[in-house]
């Protein structure tokens, strides 16, 4: 297939739509003892809460899916752990928590200035358009990637929203499939991918116009 490159048009402004999920859950982290940490979860929906810590050269050395909805001072021990800045990650509901903890000679240290806050992406689908709307309380920057049902990349492009990230792609060029939106987030030393939807495209009739 000879690729009809896909048209972004402006950055949307949609400020007056409440398309964003709404998030009651309650989230805290604290330094329980010079080595220990301990995470505070309630209020989230679904009884689903993945953990994982990561090194500071990014290499996953904790990952764990809690069938839970809640939880209180659930404790981690670095104490085995050499030196250095790793990052915490919290996914449940529609939301994305990051937290850097920084493991010195003294004792662990947790700024939660530092945490950062992602929510799931939302798709739109119109006669010609697919809308994209994300909320990233965060100065990570988002990668936005899309690809046909080949698996070939037809689209890529890198975000630092910091708040909502609208945008709006034109398919009318683009023949009928599947087409996969890939959402990642510089995540430490690389990209980590953190959404993939797929899109079922068929272009409208004429009279659908």
């Amino acid at each position: 297939m000879r690729f009809k490159l896909i048209i972004l048009s402006l950055v949307l402004s949609f400020t007056s739509l409440s398309i964003f999920a709404t998030d009651n859950s309650t989230f805290s982290i604290e330094v329980v003892d010079e080595n220990t940490f301990a995470i505070d979860l309630a209020n989230i929906k679904q009884a689903e809460i993945k953990i994982r810590i990561k090194d500071p050269f990014g290499t996953i050395i904790y990952d764990e899916k809690l069938m839970d909805s809640s939880l209180h001072q659930k404790k981690y021990d670095l104490k085995k752990l050499p030196l250095g800045n790793y990052t915490l990650l919290v996914a449940y509901d529609d939301v994305f928590k990051i937290q850097s903890i920084n493991k010195n000679l003294e004792k662990i240290e947790i700024d939660s200035e530092d945490l950062q806050t992602i929510y799931q992406p939302v798709f739109r689908q119109h006669a010609i358009y697919i809308d994209l709307h994300m909320l990233c309380l965060t100065d990570l920057s988002i990668y936005l990637k899309i690809k046909d049902n080949e698996g070939n990349i037809i689209y890529t492009e890198i975000n630092q929203p910091s708040g909502p990230l609208e945008k709006r792609f034109n398919f009318s060029r683009l023949e009928a499939g599947k087409y996969s939106f890939s959402v990642e987030i510089e995540d430490a030393l690389f990209y980590n991918e953190f959404n993939e939807t797929l899109i079922e495209w068929s272009p409208p009739t004429v009279a659908a116009l």
